[in-house]
């Protein structure tokens, strides 16, 4: 898998956190990976990655309806660079990328896992961040098997469920820490479920969680 993760502001280097710890756990088993981390997550990396390899790509990063971003804000991936996916699977943690960037890819054989609207970079310092870790560990594992349209619901359902169950452990370390500002946190794992869309080839409409809002509530 190509994990294509830049740092070069607080979201990302949130990302970015998460991203490093989910290398140094048990969470990554043994996959064959091509990591793309900060200074490495360029264009022109991604570009050698994605011609070398097959591999599903793992993104986390700023985005925009047409593009992925690189680092410090260079443009990875725009709408003329779609073909170069090919069939692969790609997740992609940034903000509207699952319109129309996301619709383009998946005319060319992409399926593609993106966001709708903006979305809260995840929390990086303790006592939050192993709840993300494990999310993005699960969502890394999964997203790319995950073939059919009852597959992917299954991985929607369950992402959706352990966002919930990581809210409630969120709420445990705020009755036991009151000054402790847990807003991003809960807002993360609200988005993580709630805004993901899933395009797939030929789709007119993405996959999405059966309660997740629809889009013209979002910003």
């Amino acid at each position: 898998m190509i994990f294509f993760v830049p740092g070069y502001d607080a979201p990302t280097h949130a990302n970015l956190t998460i991203a490093r710890e989910l290398f140094g756990s048990a969470l990554m088993g043994s996959w064959a990976c091509m990591p793309l981390l900060k200074d490495q997550a360029t264009r022109q990396a991604l570009f050698v990655a994605l011609d070398r390899t097959r591999w599903p790509l793992f993104a986390m990063s700023h985005g925009s309806s047409d593009q992925l971003f690189a680092q410090d804000g260079d443009i990875a991936l725009a709408e003329g660079d779609v073909a170069k996916l090919g069939c692969r699977p790609v997740y992609a943690f940034a903000c509207y990328t699952a319109s129309r960037l996301g619709q383009e890819a998946a005319q060319l054989g992409t399926t593609w896992w993106g966001y709708t609207g903006s979305i809260q970079s995840p929390v990086a310092e303790a006592p939050f961040s192993a709840l993300f870790t494990e999310i993005f560990g699960y969502l890394a594992a999964v997203f790319a098997p995950a073939q059919t349209t009852v597959e992917r619901l299954c991985v929607l359902e369950e992402l959706a469920q352990m966002c919930q169950a990581a809210q409630e452990e969120v709420d445990r370390h705020a009755s036991e820490q009151p000054d402790l500002d847990v807003q991003e946190a809960h807002l993360c794992l609200l988005q993580l479920w709630d805004r993901l869309r899933v395009w797939t080839p030929g789709a007119q409409q993405p996959e999405k969680h059966p309660a997740a809002q629809h889009p013209l509530l979002l910003m």
